[in-house]
């Protein structure tokens, strides 16, 4: 009988330790959902600067050649 109330006590233990093991994961694994909708949220903001940026760069080669072909037309005058 006493080895009963012995496996019955392992066994409480055991299943609050997985409990308590279960809450911590948990814990740490609504920390890594905020962590990469921040991630996230950087990753989109600099998508966004780099179409910004790529758009003013295209802009700026455009004018670049504008000047070159004005440049070529007063060399040839």
């Amino acid at each position: 009988m006493l080895e009963g109330h012995g496996v019955v006590r392992g066994l409480c233990l055991v299943g609050i330790v997985g409990v308590l093991i279960a809450g911590a994961g948990c814990g740490q694994m609504k920390k890594l959902r905020q962590e990469n909708q921040q991630l996230n949220e950087t990753i989109s903001g600099l998508q966004q600067e780099n179409a910004d940026l790529s758009s003013k760069a295209s802009r700026y080669e455009s004018e670049v050649n504008r000047l070159e072909n004005t440049r070529r037309d007063l060399e040839a005058k």
